[in-house]
């Protein structure tokens, strides 16, 4: 049984690693990054927005920060992934795309990222709520449950009010996927092959670390 297990994960690891060394692979990893990235930080930015006056805007705690943006990033890079999924689906890797087909696929991921960022913010925050002592491991099954019954609202909160935030997401997400696009299609190989992973690295880190470390009433705007 478990020989059976292991060669199943092998063969499944396989097939990732077989899979992130074409084009197409590297193009959809890269950009899904990029997108996590970018959905961890619109999460941050816009629950500073969402702060009641008059009172100042304040970043989260650390804790807060690595569950509430974590979760963000999880769905927000699937989504990513998805969308570039179903843009290359049928088509040959024979060169970079059209920059407009990038920048309509940003305002999709723009629209839908609050969404489902929305769908996994009740998640998070009962792990966090876990992770602070607030409940006990024990009564983590029935907070799963309850969180599974404020998806709706918070898809529909979430999605109106994180919507602005979601739009200069989808904006930057676009136009960076431009510049991996062209790199994952270079005809140098080096280029070609750690080009998309580094263009989305230091994209992705330099919005995400902006959101975590300028200062709150600054990035407030924003939202």
């Amino acid at each position: 049984m478990t020989a059976t297990l292991l060669g199943r994960l092998t063969s499944r690891l396989s097939s990732i690693r077989a899979a992130l060394g074409t084009r197409r692979g590297r193009l959809v990893a890269s950009l899904a990054l990029y997108g996590a990235a970018l959905g961890g930080a619109s999460l941050i930015v816009n629950r500073l927005a969402r702060m009641d006056r008059p009172q100042t805007p304040e970043h989260m705690s650390a804790d807060a920060t690595i569950f509430l943006s974590g979760g963000a990033a999880i769905v927000c890079g699937f989504l990513a992934a998805i969308i570039v999924l179903w843009l290359t689906s049928g088509v040959e890797m024979r060169g970079a795309r059209n920059p407009l087909i990038w920048l309509a696929a940003g305002f999709g991921f723009g629209i839908l990222s609050p969404a489902v960022t929305g769908a996994a913010l009740p998640m998070s925050l009962m792990l966090l709520e876990w992770r602070t002592d607030v409940i006990s491991l024990g009564e983590v099954p029935m907070g799963v449950a309850s969180s599974l019954m404020f998806v709706p609202n918070s898809v529909f909160q979430q999605g109106v009010f994180g919507l602005f935030t979601g739009f200069l997401a989808g904006a930057l997400w676009g136009i960076g996927a431009i510049p991996i696009d062209l790199a994952a299609n270079s005809r140098h190989g080096a280029i070609s092959t750690w080009g998309p992973w580094a263009i989305a690295a230091a994209l992705g880190a330099a919005f995400y670390g902006v959101s975590v470390l300028a200062p709150a009433e600054w990035l407030a705007r924003f939202g």
